[in-house]
């Protein structure tokens, strides 16, 4: 065989390959963006739910002989959540999972949402899955003299 038949030979092969490497590249970079993505919407998550915790424990009273039930914890949080739609309209299916009054200083809270990546999202959304995310946040009030 010449040079020349050696050069045809392995010309598709390494189209071939150049190719593989590119979409393997691609396929990488997908997924190191989408789970930024996912990191995002949690950190955003982690935000509201600080938001939230910090504003229910302002509205609550420190001196109240006992904390508040539970229920009327949720539904604080619930219509504060109502001030914040650009935060709740990027995450799907966000809930209150869990809101508390620990003592009467402290407020525990607990969001949970799904995070579509958008390079995934062509199959989460229709198919209703995605990543479910979690973010608990603590607020304490601490007065001073």
């Amino acid at each position: 065989m010449s040079a020349s038949a050696d050069y045809e030979a392995e010309r598709g092969r390494i189209l071939l390959l150049s190719l593989g490497l590119t979409v393997l590249g691609l396929l990488l970079v997908a997924v190191t963006a989408s789970a930024a993505t996912v990191h995002l919407d949690h950190k955003r998550l982690h935000n509201l739910a600080d938001l939230l915790a910090t504003a229910v424990l302002a509205e609550i009273s420190p001196f109240d002989d006992a904390p508040l039930p539970d229920v009327e914890v949720r539904l604080a949080v619930e219509a504060e959540l109502v001030t914040y739609p650009s935060t709740a309209r990027t995450l799907t299916n966000l809930q209150v999972f869990r809101a508390e009054q620990t003592d009467a200083f402290t407020v525990t809270l607990t969001l949970t949402a799904t995070s579509h990546p958008p390079l995934l999202a062509w199959f989460t959304t229709p198919t209703d899955t995605g990543f479910p995310i979690e973010a608990t946040a603590t607020a304490t009030l601490k007065l001073t003299h």
